[in-house]
């Protein structure tokens, strides 16, 4: 997996398993890293939940690879989720979020973390200060496809997506941030949503 290093706003780093972001920036390289981090950690879930095999998680991981390389932006979320989904239901609406479905909860049947989730979000508004003050998190957070549904004075977040471990990852990232920029460490919840509300939410939060 490639690795890249930008800068917090206090010039300290910070890891996220062996992606080292360092900066208000994120690297087009970065963010592909995060993409296929949040991937392999799906891969290896939903061999464990016993939902895909090893031989078919390795043609849909060569597929997946390829399609971020062509992507024509780095920054844009392209979540593994969504594209196993097309792969495996086709391109209706409806096929696509039931396979979605499925897909989380044979996740969150093997992951330790207890993910809920809800059909919609309370509140859809876009945190757009938030976001222009840590314009890192802002990449992180579009190129993983987990938009913050609730921002309460830098110390209570929400973060909202269709696929866990991609919003277990940004949930990390975000903790990390404040912490460094902050000195204290937020209370960060997670969540996943069905896949309508979460394009809205994309759309709404990262003008895609």
């Amino acid at each position: 997996m490639p690795s890249s290093t930008q800068s917090l706003p206090n010039s300290q780093t910070y890891e996220t398993g062996d992606i080292i972001l360092d900066g208000d920036e994120l690297s087009a390289e970065a963010a592909v890293a995060l993409k296929m981090k949040a991937a392999m950690g799906c891969a290896l879930h939903l061999q464990g939940a016993g939902y895909l095999q090893a031989d078919g998680q390795s043609d849909y991981m060569t597929a997946y690879e390829a399609d971020l390389a062509s992507a024509s932006d780095p920054f844009e979320s392209h979540d593994y989720l969504n594209f196993l989904a097309l792969q495996r239901a086709g391109d209706h609406p409806l096929a696509i979020a039931n396979e979605i479905r499925k897909v989380q909860q044979a996740i969150c049947s093997a992951i330790p973390q207890r993910v809920v989730f809800v059909g919609r979000t309370g509140s859809r508004a876009r945190p757009a200060e938030f976001y222009e003050t840590y314009p890192l998190l802002r990449k992180v957070m579009a190129s993983l496809g987990t938009p913050i549904a609730v921002v309460a004075d830098n110390c209570v977040f929400t973060i909202v997506s269709i696929n866990p471990d991609a919003a277990l990852i940004a949930a990390d990232i975000l903790r990390q941030t404040i912490s460094a920029k902050l000195g204290y460490i937020p209370f960060v919840s997670v969540v996943i949503t069905g896949y309508a509300h979460w394009i809205k939410l994309c759309e709404m939060h990262f003008q895609l």
